[in-house]
Order: C-alpha cells, then structure tokens, then sequence
C-alpha cells in the first residue's frame, strides 16, 4: 500500500492500494482491495513524460520514500512505506514509460 499524495488543500490524499495493470501501460489505485473495480483511479502510463524520485512530498516524508509521475497536465505523487517499495516501483515505471524523462534503469542508479 502506497499514500497517494494530494498537496492542495483537498483531503484527496491518503493510503492507496497501487498496482500496475496487466497491460503495462495503466497504473490504478484505489482505497483498498474491495474498491478496486471500477472505482479507482488510473493514469494512462503513455502519458507520462518525466520520473522524480528522492524528493519530499511533505515535510516530514523522508525523500527516499517518495516518486512522482510527472505529465503534461499534472503530477501525481507517491510516498511508499518503505526504500525497496519505493525503488521497484521506480524500476518497473521506469522500464514501462519508455519516453519519460528522470527513468532510472538500474538498481545501482539510486546509489550516484
């Protein structure tokens, strides 16, 4: 389970169960295991021009625990619980989102 991050003012932000579509090509989240039929979230992977990782989300995020996915019309922010969660869905966001900028292809990456 991941916090989906939600900078403004709404109380949008939260635990998210987030997984990877089957087609590689969606990422989706929900609220938890019951809702994750048609009332999650998704973002077209397609879309996603650039991949932050290892900036805090909130003031009291450690960096390491955080990515964002980056598109022409917004970001969406995750902060995991913990470094591995937060470097394999880096690696294999990474690997889907052929075009985007900041993609970190390997795990010795995260170390320079």
């Amino acid at each position: 389970m991941l916090y989906k991050v939600s900078l403004g003012s709404s109380a949008r932000g939260g635990p998210r169960f987030v997984w990877l579509c089957d087609d590689e090509r969606t990422l989706r989240w929900a609220h938890g295991p019951g809702a994750l039929s048609a009332l999650g979230h998704t973002l077209d992977l397609r879309l996603v021009r650039g991949i932050r990782y290892g900036h805090a989300l909130r003031p009291n995020a450690l960096p390491h625990l955080c990515f964002s996915l980056l598109t022409q019309e917004r970001s969406f922010d995750f902060l995991c619980p913990d470094e591995h969660t937060a470097r394999c869905f880096v690696l294999a966001l990474s690997r889907v989102c052929e075009h985007a900028d900041g993609r970190i292809m390997t795990v010795r990456e995260f170390a320079s």
